[in-house]
C-alpha cells in the first residue's frame, strides 16, 4: 500500500468545508409550542434563529402577519426582537378566543439560503 499524503488533504479540506457550511447554516434554535391558554393573559411564542441570513416573519393559520414588530389587523400582537441572539418572539397581549389558531415562525429565502418554517404551534383558548 502506498502512502499518499495529498488524497489525505483533499480528503481533510472537503472534510472541513462541509463541517463549516453545516454551521453556518441557518437554523432554528427555539422553535413555538402549543399552549392553552385563558382570555386575557399574555403568552410569548418563541422564536430563535441561528446563523440568520433571511427575514423573519409569523404565520397564523397559515398566512403572514407581515414584516417588522408590528401588524396593522392585529394591535395586540408585537414581535420582540433580540438580533444579537437571533430572538424573534411573538407576544400576544390579552389572549382572545380570535386567538386560536396555528402559529409558525418562517425564515425567507435568499439568494444565499433556501427559508424555513418553524413546527406550528396550537394556541387554543379556553372559553
Amino acid at each position: 500500500m502506498i502512502f499518499r499524503p495529498e488524497l489525505i488533504l483533499i480528503f481533510l479540506f472537503f472534510l472541513s468545508d462541509s463541517t463549516e457550511s453545516d454551521l453556518d447554516s441557518e437554523r432554528f434554535t427555539a422553535e413555538p409550542e402549543d399552549a392553552v391558554l385563558a382570555k386575557g393573559q399574555v403568552h410569548m411564542l418563541r422564536c430563535s434563529v441561528e446563523n440568520l441570513i433571511g427575514e423573519v416573519q409569523w404565520l397564523r393559520d397559515g398566512f403572514g402577519l407581515g414584516l417588522g414588530t408590528e401588524f396593522e389587523g392585529f394591535p395586540r400582537y408585537k414581535v420582540l426582537r433580540n438580533e444579537h441572539l437571533g430572538d424573534h418572539t411573538l407576544m400576544i397581549n390579552n389572549v382572545q378566543l380570535t386567538d386560536d389558531a396555528f402559529f409558525q415562525c418562517q425564515v425567507g429565502a435568499t439568494a444565499a439560503s433556501q427559508g424555513l418554517r418553524s413546527r406550528r404551534a396550537k394556541i387554543t383558548v379556553l372559553r
